[in-house]
Formats: structure tokens, C-alpha cells, sequence
């Protein structure tokens, strides 16, 4: 499930709360817009406040006082309450001294990342490689390869009667690797391409006379394609599995490549030999630590790059450092309307910005529109918010500056949203101003400084990109113990699955290899955190690999913090390995909906180099358990913190190199059983503490907990203390 639901503009949030500013005469004057003609990037969005359930505390721990107030910095004298919702809330846990260490990592199985973006960047150089059966090491810059085509070829041809995710019949056929090749690329193609027509590709191998699935391609879409790396002259098999179709034809067509050059391996100790990576962040300290390219639809990229974005908006979600946000506190403003808008009429506010930084405005209202102008009078970006029964969020609207050097002047304008057809909008307060250089700060990876707008929930955690789906998926559950040493990896996000949210259930615990997967991934010592599905159905979604009984399956809330419309909710699974059923999903976090999206990193091109593209450090909005499942991924980053280093002898987890299944259920029973006080079944949005550890290491959150019974998911805050939570219903 390609979780997002929503395009690359940019978001706003919605955050109200009631704070007097001094209303004092620098209140902008109103202007006429009679004659102003409204341009792009105009799409209704809305942000909510509320955090992630997730994060619970420690099973046996007790509950810290409840509530929390307006958080004003006081040290930078920038007003919080303009940040975003997700800065805001994670902030709590980071005052606590827990934003994640650079020397543990949080990864995810997607379609890459951006390591030039300044939030997921800068890259350390290396590059995981599989060679003779072992995670190997290489710096991609001191090589001197190319990928070339053979005139080695594979084309088959057959046809597939109607089929069901249900049956999970499959055709095969059996093909032996030329000599002296190195990989191969394979594209499924059926026609009709009808979208009631979706088949799967795999590719199994032949070992110790079995075959083991090395590679899935499951998009739901024609083509499917996967690239592998293959042995030459070893016996392989192409697999065609009857997913939900018709009667079709269909052609598998393969072409093989070798690597020509040398290729020169590094030690381990390589990837943490790095300026903070024990703790104290320098400007230059790497972010992301590792990068594994199993060849995907995505393209094969050497270095850290996204083919198509969705990848980089997770990263940003679970791990970003905010660096490309972080607020300038000499350029800050704050205002206090009070103001009532018709059509036509706006507020506008002038900001002074160096080149190579950026400029915001957040502001509280009803049916307002935020828009940034450039020094040419150009608009860079704007957002709209609308009333959606929440009266806490802020709508939040940025873009990076676009002039050369020195300073210059934006404009920030709030105006009705609709143009000249809105009607009245509601203007409360107002913040804005500019960023400060990216190569000059640290953003939120450490204590001290300001605060990013769009910060990721562990900042100063390091990432992991594995590109692709199930392809590095299935390499990393063949080599999890090794990834997890080399790489110090707490949790793999996997926010991708089963289009439709099929199969259901117990057919994604028994059919395919991935739950079987996610268990080998546990047993190397990584936790799986995994989207629940799209599904938009209560009793539906969780297939693979949210079924898997080690992964913490993760619905999506949207801005009242019930059940998000388009979220899966989950059913029985067939545990693959023991025997018996279990309830899914585990938990629940913001995941956003249409009209209320989740922001975070936007990719550039990864074909172009940055001085061919505009900056990369912008955002993007989008929606889906996608955006929620790392919210539970840089979760579990916090917390394993506070376990391995904070937490008593019987409750602490032991370093990444020494994790193992065991070590991964404990952790997943903190982020899946939190304890509170009692709150009222009919108040979900109540904040409330936790307390990760008897070392008084508070979480605050502010969520709903979802409940699985044998009826549909229900919002329940009820008996925290006495009880712990029970599954999905």
C-alpha cells in the first residue's frame, strides 16, 4: 500500500490555542485584493495537533501528573504554539533528553530517501552491498564501476486463468543464470491491464533443493518489476502468482547486467567514525549512515536518492533533524489581529530573509489562506485550512528563498480561503519570519537553539534507507542480525502493502514468505513497524507485513483522533509459526486525511544534480497509515533509548548487537500497552503523561487509543492503570 493519499504541495497546520499577545499597533493594515488573481498550489489542507498513542511507557511503570501548557521558548524568544504540531508534542520527550542518538539507528524498506535534503543529510558515504552471502561495506565515491547490459536475455509468455488473493495459485517457471552475469532485471506484463487485473511477480532460487523467494514485486500495477542480484549458472525460478485477475495473457521478459570495475570494501567501524557520533553534534555530523540498493522500481541509484518521494516523507516523519526549518529567533514576529476578513481582503507582513534559508507564516483562524510571495512578487507556496472541529491547530505555510545572496523582502499575506468567492474568514494570530542556513545549525538534534518547524520525532537518531519494498525486505530478514550490528538499528519502518488492504487477515499470515520475514528481522534484533493498509474498512488490511505478529501494526487517526476514513482496521491472523490467532493492528497514530495532511520532507530529482534543481529543502504534504507508521518507527527510536540506557536491570534492552527476539517483544509490548490514568471514553483528545522507565522519562502525548475486540475499532481511554490495552476490535 503506497500509504500516501494526498500530492506534493505544502501543508498547514491548524493550532489555536487561546494565548494572549499584546495587541499593540504593528496589527498590518487591510488591503483590497479585488483585482488579485489567485494562483497554484491551492489545495484545502488542514493539520492536526494530536500526537501519536503509541508511545507508551514501560509496562510496570507508573503514571506521571497529567496536562500540558503552551510551550513558549523562552531562551530564543520564539512562541512555540507556531510550530508544528508534531515539533510541538515530540519536544516534551526531547526536554527529557531523548531526541535519539547518532550512533543508533531507526531504518525503513521504501523508495529511498533524500540525503541531500538538509533534514535527512548529510550522508556518511557508505553503502551496503550483499556479497558471498555476507552484508558488505564500500564507499560508492572511491569506486570506478558501471553497470553494463549483457546480451543475455529471459522471455516467457503463458497465460493465467481467473484467480484470487484467496487461492494463491501460481505459475511457475524454471530458468538457469548464463555465465559470468551478475544481476537481473524482470517485468511482468498481462493484458488486459485492467485494474480488476493485478498479478504478482516473484523470483524464488534454488537452495539446498528448495526454492526460497529472493524477490516480490506487488504494486497492483502493470508493469511489475524487480532486480536481483543472481549467481551465474544456478537454477532460479520465475513465480506468477494469481493475485485478483481475470483470465490473461502475460509476458515475463528479462535482461541480465554485469558490473564492471572494482569495487573496495571498508571495515565496519566506518560507519560511526564520524565527527558526534558519540553525542556531540557537530555541524557536519552524518544523518543518514547507510544505504542498501536492492534494484527496484524506483531505479538503482548508488547513493541515497528517492524515484519517487514517498520514502523521504517517511524519513522526514520519523527521523528528520529539521535543519532546513530550524527558525531564525532575531526574525521572528508575532501578531494578534483578531481580525475578521471578507472577500478580497488580507493581512500582509513583510519578512527579511538571507539567500539559501527560507520563510513561514502560521497563524490561527477559520477558512484562511497563507501565502508567500517572493522578493518579485511571485507565489512560492500557500496553504488553506477550513473548520474542522478542532480549534487548537495552526495553519503553517513556508518555501525556501529564492534570491542569490544577501538579504531580501517576502511577503507572508493571510486572506480568506476561496479568493473572491470565499466567504468571511477568522484571523486570531499570527507568526512568521525566516530560517536560519541549514549548513549553520543542527536543527532539532540538539538541546540547544531554536526550534525546527517541521522536525521529525527522533532528530537526532540516525537513518538507514533500504530501497525498494519487499525485495530489501527479504535481504534484510536473510542478514538481520548482521545489518542490525553494523548499523546499530532499533526498528525498520515498512509503510507498504497488499493494494486494497488484501489478503485479510489470516490469508497474509499463511500465504506468501514476508510474515516469515518480519520474524527472521525480530530474531536479528530489529523491531518492524508496519502500516496497517488503506483498506478503508474496519474488518480489512493488515496483510503483509503489518500481519506479522512481531511487527507493530499501525492504524491511522485523522484530526479528531478517531479511525481515519481511508484506515484499514484489522482482523485475525494466523501466527505462521506456532500456531493459533492473534487480533491486529496494535496501535494507532496520526496518519492524516485529505483535508488534513501530515508534512514533511520533499525529495528532489534523483536524476539531476542540486545546482540543476531548485533547493531541496522543502516540504510536502501527504496522507495514509503510511504517515502513520513512522510515527510508531522514531517512537520505538525514543523509547529504546530510554531502555537501553535509563531503564532497571529487568526491564533495560541490551546495544542493537546484542538484541534479539526477546529484546524486540519487550520493546514492542512498551510501544503497544501504555498505561494512564482514566479518561473519559467520550474525551479521546485529553493530554495525558506517560512515563517511559522509573526514571521519571515523560512521553506526553495527546491521542486516541484504539481498542480491537471482535467488533469494530472503537476509541477507548478507559482504566489505563488497571489494566493494559486490549488488541483491535
Amino acid at each position: 500500500m503506497d500509504g500516501s493519499k494526498a500530492t506534493e504541495n505544502h501543508r498547514h497546520e491548524v493550532d489555536e490555542q487561546p494565548e494572549a499577545i499584546d495587541d499593540r499597533s504593528d496589527r498590518v493594515s487591510y488591503r483590497s485584493q479585488n483585482t488579485e488573481e489567485e494562483t497554484g498550489n491551492e489545495a484545502l489542507r488542514l493539520s492536526r495537533r494530536t500526537m501519536l498513542q503509541l508511545t507508551g511507557a514501560v509496562a510496570s511503570t507508573s503514571v506521571l501528573g497529567i496536562g500540558s501548557t503552551p510551550s513558549v521558548a523562552a531562551r530564543t524568544g520564539i512562541n512555540e504554539d507556531f510550530l508544528n504540531w508534531r515539533v510541538r508534542e515530540a519536544s516534551k520527550v526531547w526536554d527529557r533528553g531523548y531526541r535519539g542518538r547518532p550512533d543508533r539507528s531507526i531504518a525503513l524498506t521504501d523508495s529511498g530517501l533524500e540525503s541531500r535534503h538538509p533534514d535527512e543529510g548529510p550522508w556518511n558515504g557508505i553503502t551496503a552491498l550483499i556479497r558471498d552471502g555476507a552484508v558488505k561495506l564500500t564507499r560508492p565515491a572511491n569506486n570506478d564501476t558501471e553497470r553494463v547490459k549483457t546480451d543475455e536475455t529471459e522471455s516467457i509468455t503463458g497465460t493465467a486463468e481467473p484467480g484470487s488473493f484467496a487461492t494463491g495459485d501460481e505459475i511457475y517457471h524454471p530458468f538457469v543464470t548464463p555465465a559470468d552475469v551478475e544481476q537481473l532485471d524482470t517485468t511482468l506484463t498481462w493484458n488486459p491491464p485492467e485494474p480488476a487485473n493485478d498479478l504478482e511477480l516473484g523470483i524464488d532460487k534454488l537452495i539446498d533443493g528448495e526454492y526460497k523467494r529472493v524477490a516480490t514485486a506487488a504494486t497492483g500495477n502493470t508493469p511489475e518489476t524487480v532486480s536481483i542480484d543472481v549467481e551465474p549458472e544456478h537454477e532460479y525460478r520465475f513465480v506468477v502468482e494469481l493475485y485478483l485477475n481475470v483470465a490473461c495473457t502475460y509476458e515475463i521478459s528479462g535482461t541480465y547486467y554485469n558490473i564492471l570495475g572494482d569495487i573496495s570494501f571498508v571495515n565496519e567501524n566506518e560507519v560511526f567514525d564520524f565527527s558526534g557520533s558519540s553525542g556531540d553534534i557537530a555541524l557536519n555530523t552524518p544523518k543518514t549512515v547507510g544505504w542498501y540498493d536492492a534494484g527496484s522500481r524506483y531505479g538503482s541509484h548508488r547513493v541515497p536518492r528517492d524515484g519517487d518521494g514517498h520514502g523521504s516523507h517517511v524519513a522526514g516523519i520519523m527521523g528528520g533533524s529539521g535543519r532546513a526549518s530550524t527558525l531564525d529567533p532575531d526574525a521572528f514576529q508575532e501578531h494578534e489581529p483578531h481580525a475578521i476578513l471578507a472577500a478580497g481582503d488580507f493581512l500582509e507582513y513583510d519578512v527579511e530573509a538571507s539567500a539559501n534559508t527560507g520563510v513561514f507564516g502560521s497563524a490561527y483562524g477559520t477558512l484562511i489562506e497563507l501565502v508567500v510571495e517572493g522578493p518579485n512578487g511571485n507565489v512560492l507556496d500557500s496553504t488553506a485550512t477550513s473548520s474542522d472541529g478542532s480549534r487548537i491547530d495552526n495553519a503553517i505555510v513556508e518555501a525556501p528563498t529564492v534570491h542569490d545572496s544577501g538579504m531580501a523582502t517576502y511577503t507572508v499575506s493571510v486572506r480568506p480561503a476561496g479568493g473572491q468567492a470565499a466567504s468571511s474568514a477568522q484571523v486570531e494570530r499570527v507568526g512568521l519570519g525566516s530560517f536560519l542556513d541549514p549548513e549553520a545549525t543542527t536543527g532539532d538534534r540538539t538541546e540547544n537553539g531554536p526550534r525546527s518547524l517541521h522536525g521529525g520525532i527522533a532528530p537526532n537518531q540516525s537513518l538507514v534507507g533500504f530501497q525498494g519494498l519487499s525485495d530489501p525486505t527479504t535481504d534484510l530478514g536473510a542478514h538481520a542480525d548482521e545489518f542490525a550490528r553494523i548499523f546499530n538499528i532499533r526498528a525498520v519502518n515498512m509503510s507498504w502493502g497488499y493494494t486494497g488492504g488484501l489478503p485479510i487477515g489470516a490469508a497474509g499470515g499463511a500465504l506468501g514468505t514476508i510474515p516469515a520475514t518480519v520474524r527472521d528481522i525480530a530474531e536479528g534484533g530489529i523491531l518492524t513497524c508496519a502500516a496497517a493498509g488503506n483498506s478503508a474498512t474496519p474488518l480489512n488490511g493488515n496483510g503483509a507485513p503489518a500481519v506479522a505478529d512481531e511487527a507493530i501494526s499501525v492504524a491511522a487517526t485523522g484530526n479528531l483522533d478517531g479511525i481515519a476514513g481511508y484506515s484499514s482496521g484489522g482482523v485475525g491472523a494466523i501466527d505462521e509459526d506456532k500456531g493459533g490467532e492473534y487480533m491486529k493492528p496494535d496501535v494507532t497514530a496520526p496518519g492524516g486525511t485529505l483535508t488534513d495532511l501530515i508534512d514533511a520532507v520533499l525529495r528532489g530529482d534523483p536524476n539531476t544534480s542540486e545546482s540543476e534543481q531548485k533547493p531541496i529543502r522543502e516540504y510536502t504534504l501527504k496522507a495514509g497509515t503510511s504517515m502513520a507508521a513512522p510515527f510508531a518507527t522514531g517512537t520505538a527510536g525514543l523509547i529504546a533509548e530510554a531502555m537501553e540506557f535509563d531503564a532497571p536491570v529487568g526491564i533495560a534492552l541490551p546495544e542493537p548487537a546484542a538484541a534479539d527476539i526477546d529484546a524486540v517483544l519487550r520493546l514492542k509490548q512498551v510501544l503497544q500497552q501504555p498505561r494512564a490514568r482514566p479518561y473519559s471514553l467520550l474525551h479521546p483528545i485529553t493530554a495525558r503523561t506517560y512515563r517511559a522507565t522509573s526514571l521519571a522519562v515523560e512521553i506526553h502525548m495527546r491521542a486516541s487509543v484504539v481498542s480491537i475486540q471482535t467488533r469494530p475499532p472503537m476509541l477507548s481511554l478507559a482504566n489505563f492503570r488497571e489494566r493494559l490495552l486490549r488488541p483491535l476490535g
